[in-house]
């Protein structure tokens, strides 16, 4: 276990819950660019202030806990952060005033096996990206760079949603249409993006039912690890916001004019409908379906937390327009705080392997795919859940170094 002082680069460094993530970054040991020759890094959250977020009323800013930390898995030497300000260790994220208590995502865009992206959601409920295009943080042309993905939250009690599980991403691609205006004509395009879905809920007070809380699936359209300086033409995306999202709580879009108006957001967002009801845990994807879990408080009032009921659900959503994906739109999956779907892949009685989901109870036995679901060429008449027989590599989109 490794002992990090505060004056030796991890000033930042608050209470520890999130999960490391074991990966292996370009540059490590340092100037190296042979996947082979490198030594694992382990990622993880700067950590959870609580003195400023554990309160029920809207969340103030914090004085620690906004970096994401890169350290040798071996030894615990700091390799690199990203933080609110800069210097030899640190990379600025600029803007940062909220936590990141939780794991990050991390993506090899090229797989060239080293991680050249970071995903971290803060508790301010914002995401940030974290580019790693060379092998040098302080790289001439190519330095690591950080910059706000999405601003989903506000300082409105309602709307002052938190995120306390970590982004999950996959690349994949969307089928869009577009109308020429003036004109009739339909285009159809296929455009690739990586998917980062999350939701939010306030993880210290489970039964808080003062904000409305969601689960969104957010399209990132630069789909290869660069320098974002805002120099040198290296524009800085603008953040997503709810704006630009597309709302699928009532139903995805179906018809010609929802499908144009889908095809000029940025992803989609989903309401939780029931009062108090929260996401708690990380979501799954799996075979362009996007699984994930809410949990609603009961209404019974106890002083005492541990006692307070409440229920489980879990949800099934197509990743990329928001449609549910089986003919119900939750199950419930019992009196507890569901945790996140984890993929098993046992074999079954004739020796093949069949994808399962774990850790949501009997769940996963209540879903069914509508009768009229259009045949996937994934899915064989004995998956009923079309999750798919094995894990596979598919190339969704090219990769064009620039």
């Amino acid at each position: 276990m490794a002992d990090w002082p505060e004056d030796n680069g991890f000033e930042q460094l608050a209470q520890t819950w999130s999960k490391p993530v074991v990966t292996k970054i370009m540059g490590w040991p340092e100037g190296n660019r042979d996947p082979e020759l490198a030594r694992p890094v382990i990622i993880f959250g700067g950590g959870y202030a609580a003195a400023t977020k554990d309160t029920l009323l809207v969340g103030e800013n914090d004085a620690t806990g906004k970096a994401v930390f890169i350290v040798d898995a071996q030894t615990g030497q700091l390799v690199h952060s990203f933080g609110p300000s800069t210097s030899a260790q640190m990379t600025q994220i600029t803007g940062i005033t909220d936590s990141i208590p939780n794991a990050v995502a991390i993506l090899d865009s090229d797989s060239d096996q080293f991680t050249d992206r970071i995903y971290a959601s803060d508790t301010g409920g914002n995401v940030w990206r974290m580019d790693l295009p060379s092998e040098s943080p302080k790289h001439a042309t190519s330095p690591w760079t950080a910059f706000k993905f999405a601003a989903l939250g506000d300082n409105e009690l309602i709307k002052d949603i938190r995120f306390y599980s970590e982004p999950v991403v996959a690349q994949t691609i969307v089928n869009n249409v577009y109308q020429q205006e003036g004109l009739n004509s339909i285009s159809f395009q296929q455009v690739p993006y990586d998917a980062v879905v999350i939701g939010t809920g306030l993880r210290p007070h489970p039964t808080d039912t003062n904000r409305q809380d969601m689960f969104f699936a957010l399209q990132d359209r630069h789909i290869t690890a660069k320098s974002f300086t805002g120099t040198n033409g290296q524009v800085i995306p603008a953040a997503i916001t709810h704006e630009q999202l597309y709302d699928v709580t009532q139903a995805a879009p179906k018809d010609l004019s929802q499908e144009l108006a889908f095809s000029a957001k940025k992803g989609w967002f989903y309401t939780f409908k029931d009062k108090g009801e929260k996401n708690l845990s990380a979501a799954t994807i799996l075979n362009g379906r996007v699984f994930f879990t809410s949990y609603v408080p009961s209404n019974q009032a106890n002083t005492n937390q541990c006692l307070v009921s409440g229920m489980g659900r879990l949800y099934g959503f197509m990743l990329n327009k928001g449609s549910r994906a089986y003919t119900r739109e939750y199950v419930e999956v019992g009196d507890i705080v569901p945790d996140t779907p984890q993929l098993v892949i046992p074999v079954d009685n004739n020796g093949d392997p069949k994808m399962h989901l774990i850790g949501v109870g009997n769940a996963m036995s209540l879903l069914e795919r509508p009768a009229d679901a259009q045949v996937d060429e994934n899915c064989d008449e004995n998956d009923k859940l079309c999750l798919g027989n094995g894990l596979s590599t598919n190339k969704v989109y090219y990769y064009l170094h620039e």
